[in-house]
């Protein structure tokens, strides 16, 4: 029979109560005393309705879509039987957890000797504009000491900071994309990110970034993500010593790699993630698709816009180079689960990266690297390759050495027996 949604005053940060009566929106009755929430936020995340028979899986499905939005820290689906009509009427409860958090971390970092730490600071609100909206601050810093190649004693090498505001709406705002709220509640994002970053005598990088996008799942295994608009601002400079090194190398790749540039762009990513949590010793797959495409928007408007050039021709917007690039990654992983001890995992990441038109060579945030946790784990990230590339002059390993090394193309490989050791 009638489903009613209610949401529950928080006696320890009750706001001032407000007589609201129950509305009526059709589908089900809403009631907020508070007034905290918009009534039309929760429809699409409600699948027991009015005249369906009774389904536990519904039920379900409508804890885990409300518990999904992260604004809740308790709830509570119950139903009652109408002693008239023998028909249940259902019985929502939600208690919202607090609004606003803030979270401070600090870490230290000691390895091989060299010391460094960082620290951070996080704000968020979980109901923004009244609809289930998350909005993220985000600040943190950084020092790294590494040891000298001469002597072996510490100096600051590396200097961080990093800000981003980021805001998320648990729906999607174009009407051609359909999302399936039976599996995940779609999101729409808007971010803005800042860093920057000084390594001591080798380089500077200023990186500004802001991009609007979705995230969305239509299947059980199959989910979406889309940045619509990318926009990219870097500015660096590599320090005069290490400049004349890379020309005397005739490195005028990594040379023109921190040219400052701009870039406007478009990024999909397509996963098919076949793990089933019903069957978890049962083999299965997954698959991650990303295309990056960026400049071809401008490219296309250069003369309309009257873009000048530089000296090589190259189009320049906001006094920047703009980038115009197309990069294909894949992720294939293959999951053959032995025993609920042990498994065989195999992985296959091809990835390339073309740029033409008005750029060489992709922007140094756009090259593939590999090492680290996840990938070739006996190297740290970005210190391996490119190919079997080694510079034999001593004084150009020394200014490599602390270089992050990436390169246009990556294919990597993995095969691995995993089993529990204790």
């Amino acid at each position: 029979d009638k489903v009613y949604l209610n949401i529950n005053p928080d006696n320890a940060y009750a706001r001032k109560k407000q007589l609201n009566d129950t509305v009526n929106l059709g589908t089900f009755y809403y009631l907020d005393p508070e007034n905290r929430f918009r009534a039309n936020t929760f429809g699409k995340m409600l699948f027991v309705k009015e005249g369906d028979w009774f389904a536990q899986r519904n039920t379900d499905l409508t804890y885990n879509r409300l518990g999904d939005l992260g604004v809740f820290k308790f709830s509570n689906i119950s139903y009652q039987e109408d002693s008239l009509s023998q028909k249940l009427n259902c019985n929502i409860n939600l208690t919202p957890s607090r609004q606003f958090s803030l979270r401070p971390e600090i870490e230290g970092t000691f390895n091989s000797g060299n010391l460094g730490g960082n620290g951070s600071l996080g704000y968020s609100d979980k109901n923004v504009f009244r609809g289930a909206e998350l909005f993220e601050l985000g600040l943190k810093g950084g020092l790294e000491t590494r040891r000298s190649l001469i002597d072996n004693s510490l100096f600051l090498y590396r200097k961080q900071i990093s800000a981003s505001a980021n805001l998320y709406f648990p729906k999607l705002f174009v009407p051609f994309l359909k999302a399936n709220y039976r599996f995940a509640n779609p999101r729409s994002f808007i971010s803005l990110n800042y860093a920057y970053e000084n390594r001591e005598s080798f380089f500077f990088r200023r990186y500004l970034n802001t991009a609007v996008g979705y995230d969305w799942r239509d299947t059980r295994t199959r989910s979406h993500y889309i940045k619509l608009i990318d926009v990219n601002i870097v500015s660096s400079a590599l320090s005069p010593a290490l400049t004349q090194s890379l020309i005397s190398q005739g490195n005028y790749y990594l040379l023109r790699s921190f040219v400052p540039y701009f870039s406007l762009g478009t990024q999909y990513r397509f996963i098919e993630n076949q793990a089933d949590p019903k069957h978890p010793y049962k083999d299965y797959f997954y698959l991650r698709i990303t295309v990056d495409v960026a400049g071809n928007g401008l490219n296309a408007l250069r003369n309309r816009l009257k873009l000048p050039q530089d000296s090589t021709g190259a189009h320049k917007v906001f006094n920047l180079i703009y980038y115009q690039y197309f990069r294909p990654e894949i992720d294939i992983r293959y999951y053959n689960i032995i025993s609920p001890k042990s498994s065989f995992a195999f992985r296959l990441n091809p990835g390339i990266g073309f740029a033409f038109g008005n750029s060489k060579n992709l922007p140094f945030e756009k090259q593939f690297f590999v090492g680290g946790s996840n990938s070739l784990r006996a190297w740290l990230a970005r210190q391996l390759g490119p190919g079997s590339y080694a510079p034999t002059d001593a004084n150009a390993k020394s200014n490599l050495l602390l270089l992050d090394r990436s390169g246009d193309i990556k294919l990597e490989v993995n095969a691995e027996y995993r089993f529990e050791i204790l």
